[in-house]
């Protein structure tokens, strides 16, 4: 929902800049949008000087609220807030790029013979105020997400060494601030080897990150509440959610190729063949 400062309506609005009341003002105070991991951290504090409104969302005629909106995601609802401050968390992966706010007070239903003694004149004594419709309404705020599920997966997964571990195993651990592929300490240095070069680095796509991807599904299947407060999440759940993947019933080897994007065929290619093969 769209809405401008010079919008005309058919009934009375608290605005600024409007003459429609003699006095009165309305705000939604919100703090600085934060994200700490896996939420979108939004406080809010209504600012509503108007006895007349305040009474219609004290009778439950009226209902104060934000609208929050975010088009490269498609994003777009509205949140009760009531009179006083509070916060709100929502999935911090549901918001990228420009994401706008906007305080309102909204009729629940129709209010029949609405009067105020600071109304203006040009809507008489008393005036009906239609079902749905806004009540008063404050500035657009803007502020932006960066795209998590455009982060790589290199930013959510660490190779660490475990001594503990027979050369060329791999083990994955989801208990991390970032998800923890394990190895033997030759292992790690063969694979240090391997990402010196681009033929290296495909390998070890296919070999290393494939398996650990697929070892990460199997794990988090039917217990994604025991990761969702991991700092990785929100950049692995985007990716899932971008290619259709359901993380609570996954289907580890095809789902390993989808958000890795076919891994072998990098193999294939023509140039990176040859040098395999040399």
């Amino acid at each position: 929902m769209k809405f401008r400062q010079d919008m005309l309506f058919g009934h009375p609005v608290l605005i600024q800049e409007s003459d429609d009341y003699g006095s009165g003002s309305f705000q939604m105070v919100f703090a600085n949008p934060v994200v700490e991991v896996p939420d979108l951290v939004i406080r809010v504090k209504p600012e509503l000087k108007s006895p007349d409104l305040r009474k219609l969302i004290d009778q439950g005629k009226a209902v104060c609220g934000f609208y929050i909106i975010c088009e490269d995601t498609f994003y777009n609802r509205f949140y009760p807030t009531g009179t006083e401050e509070g916060e709100f968390r929502l999935e911090a992966h549901d918001f990228s790029g420009a994401v706008r706010l906007r305080g309102v007070v909204v009729s629940k239903g129709m209010i029949q013979d609405f009067s105020s003694e600071v109304l203006n004149p040009e809507f008489g004594d008393r005036t009906n105020l239609p079902a749905a419709s806004i009540l008063a309404l404050d500035g657009e705020q803007k502020f932006a997400v960066g795209q998590i599920s455009k982060k790589p997966f290199e930013s959510i997964f660490s190779l660490v060494e475990n001594s503990t571990l027979i050369p060329g195993k791999i083990v994955v651990d989801t208990g991390t601030d970032k998800i923890q592929i394990g190895v033997h300490p030759l292992t790690k240095a063969n694979i240090d080897e391997f990402r010196l070069t681009e033929a290296g680095k495909i390998i070890l796509l296919n070999s290393v990150y494939m398996p650990a991807v697929m070892e990460l599904l199997h794990q988090i299947s039917g217990n994604l509440e025991t990761v969702e407060d991991r700092p990785w999440f929100p950049v692995f759940s985007a990716k899932c959610a971008v290619a259709g993947i359901n993380m609570d019933d996954p289907n580890p080897l095809a789902d390993a190729q989808k958000l890795l994007s076919d891994p072998f065929t990098r193999l294939e290619d023509k140039t990176i063949k040859e040098r395999l093969l040399a």
